[in-house]
């Protein structure tokens, strides 16, 4: 595998994970959710979602986890008046990514990164995407050892 120049590496931990799964794949309902999480002065670190074959996506997001318990909570009284399936919590998780400023041109960025992590056994999470910045979850008790798998497959600054 050949080295690729990034820009820098990105990392956050003491994160939770909230699945919101089998929502309605139709506008206004992501608008609502994240409306009561702005409206509890929360900030989400992290948003990915994909529809799925059967009309509903899957919505995760990221938040710290001093906030994680009260925007489970918040979500699952939401729940039912947005027709979603099930809200769930991983407590404990953390995004690590690589950054920079030529992505656009590197079209292999993503194949890299999930391969380096595969290649040590990291389990992704979720994943997100600019056109800068490919950022994945992981658990954060494998971390350190995501930032090494980067760290020898990435040419840093």
């Amino acid at each position: 595998m050949r080295t690729i120049t990034v820009g820098g590496l990105i990392e956050s931990r003491d994160l939770t994970l909230i699945k919101v799964m089998g929502v309605p794949d139709r506008p206004g309902i992501a608008g609502r959710l994240f409306r009561q999480l702005a409206a509890l002065k929360v900030n989400v670190e992290f948003i990915s979602s994909a529809p799925d074959a059967h009309g509903t996506a899957n919505l995760i997001l990221c938040v710290s986890n001093r906030d994680g318990e009260r925007v489970a909570e918040q979500l699952e009284m939401l729940r039912a008046s947005v027709d979603a399936a099930k809200v769930e919590a991983v407590r404990d998780v953390a995004t690590i990514g690589v950054y920079g400023p030529h992505f656009r041109e590197t079209p292999d960025i993503a194949a890299h990164l999930f391969t380096c992590l595969a290649q040590r056994e990291i389990q992704v999470l979720g994943v997100s995407t600019s056109i800068s910045t490919v950022a994945c979850l992981v658990k954060e008790s494998e971390l350190d050892k995501a930032r090494e798998a980067i760290c020898g497959a990435f040419r840093l600054p």
